[in-house]
C-alpha cells in the first residue's frame, strides 16, 4: 500500500511540477553600438528567453566576450524590467512599432530610481526583449533579429530620444 501510494504522489508531483517549468527559446541577435550617432561596433549574439507564468528572464549571450552578457528579468504582473540589479519602470506603451521587427508594439521603461550616469531609457516588449537601451554614456545599444535591420537603427535612437523627452517635459 506505501509503495502504492508513492507511485501515485510522485505521479502526480511529476506531472503538476511539469506546469511550472519555464518554455525557453533561443534566437539570434545582433548588437549594434553606437557612440552618440555613429556605429562603433556590431556583434553577433545568442539570445536565450526563459518564460514562466510570472517571470520572463532574457540572457543575452555574446559568442566572442562572455564579460559583454547581458541580462534582463521582467516581471509579468507589475511589468517591471531588472537589468544589472537595477530596477526599470514602464513610462509609455505603445512607443514604437515596426511590424518588421515585432508584431507587438514596444514600450519605454526607464529607471525607477534615476541615478548619475545610470542606464537611460529602454524599448522593451515581452515576444521580443530588448530592442534598445542607453548606458547613460551616449552609447545605444541595439538588439536587431537581422543584419539588413541596420537601416532601422537611427529612427530607434532618434524615436526613443523624442519619446522619453516629450515624457520629461510634459509630465
Amino acid at each position: 500500500m506505501k509503495k502504492n501510494l508513492l507511485i501515485l504522489f510522485s505521479t502526480i508531483c511529476l506531472f503538476s511540477c511539469q506546469n511550472y517549468e519555464s518554455k525557453k527559446h533561443v534566437e539570434e541577435r545582433f548588437l549594434y553600438v553606437f557612440n552618440i550617432d555613429s556605429l562603433k561596433t556590431k556583434m553577433k549574439y545568442e539570445l536565450t528567453i526563459k518564460n514562466n507564468d510570472s517571470l520572463t528572464i532574457y540572457k543575452y549571450k555574446n559568442l566572442i566576450e562572455s564579460e559583454k552578457n547581458m541580462d534582463f528579468k521582467f516581471i509579468h504582473k507589475t511589468n517591471q524590467l531588472f537589468f544589472s540589479g537595477t530596477e526599470f519602470k514602464l513610462i509609455k506603451k505603445d512607443s514604437f512599432s515596426d511590424k518588421n521587427l515585432s508584431e507587438l508594439n514596444f514600450d519605454i521603461y526607464i529607471l525607477t530610481e534615476p541615478l548619475d550616469d545610470g542606464n537611460g531609457p529602454i524599448f522593451f516588449n515581452p515576444e521580443y526583449g530588448v530592442l534598445n537601451l542607453e548606458n547613460g554614456w551616449g552609447r545605444n545599444f541595439l538588439y536587431l533579429k537581422k543584419e539588413e535591420e541596420a537601416q532601422f537603427t537611427k529612427t530607434i535612437i532618434t524615436t526613443l530620444k523624442e519619446k522619453v523627452f516629450f515624457h520629461e517635459t510634459y509630465n
